[in-house]
């Protein structure tokens, strides 16, 4: 008399890996200055910062800019330039190698 049995495969099958959930790692970029966040976007030796002031000092760049056809950052840096330029000749004290020193560490 011939017996058949017959051998179950192993049923057990290997695990397939589970799907990374979450946001991918972020690749280290290299060991140069630090950029930040909002100046990625932004052309060399701009920086992005934000000043809170009055509405009718906005108002009043905006119109210039309209009438005189220049951007607004431009016309702010003009402003703050003069600014700086008034600054110096004021109080020399402050000023060193033609710039304004830097403030003091910890401000």
């Amino acid at each position: 008399m011939c017996t058949l049995i017959a051998l179950k495969k192993n049923t057990m099958q290997t695990p397939t890996p589970k799907k990374k959930v979450g946001r991918p790692k972020k690749v280290k970029q290299p060991e140069t200055m630090p950029v930040r966040g909002a100046a990625k976007k932004l052309p060399s030796g701009l920086e992005r910062y934000t000043i809170i002031l009055p509405v009718d000092t906005i108002e009043a760049i905006k119109n210039i800019s309209y009438w005189s056809r220049a951007m607004v950052k431009d016309i702010t840096a003009t402003a703050f330039a003069a600014h700086i330029d008034k600054f110096k000749a004021e109080h020399p004290e402050y000023v060193q190698d033609g710039k304004v020193k830097a403030r003091a560490a910890g401000n």
